[in-house]
Order: structure tokens, then sequence, then C-alpha cells
């Protein structure tokens, strides 16, 4: 069976985090599996992002938020 795969890379920009995908890899996917990767990986992400708030509490995911935002700033500008 040939390996099929969607990568998502998320680059840290002055502007905040952006998602690309290489677009290569979407027009040999198809529309149909980049879809469906695409609803997977939200899901994922969705649980990963619940788990934490179970875990840490809204007001300190909100805390780690602002922190990461900060640190990105710094970083920008720096």
């Amino acid at each position: 069976m040939d390996f099929e795969a969607l990568t998502l890379v998320a680059a840290f920009t002055d502007k905040g985090i952006s998602i690309h995908a290489d677009p290569r890899q979407v027009h040999e996917l198809g529309l149909g599996k980049s879809m469906l990767a695409y609803a997977a990986i939200q899901e994922h992400c969705d649980s990963v992002v619940s788990e934490m708030v179970k875990e840490l509490g809204e007001e300190s995911l909100a805390e780690l938020l602002a922190e990461m935002k900060a640190k990105q700033a710094e970083e920008t500008d720096g």
C-alpha cells in the first residue's frame, strides 16, 4: 500500500500562527481525501485543546496563550 499523507505546518508569524499545506500534496491526494484529512486533524486538535482545558483550567490556558503570544511578539521585535 502506498503511503499517503497531508502535512500541515504551523508557522509562527508576527500576526499569529499561520497553517499551511503543500498544494501539491492536496492535488495528489485529491479533494475528498484532503477534506477527510483536514476533518480528522481538526477533530484531533479540538480533543487536545479540550483535554488541556480540563487539565489546566480555562483561566490557566488563557494565561498560557497570552504568555505564548507575548514571547512570540518579543521574538519578532528582537
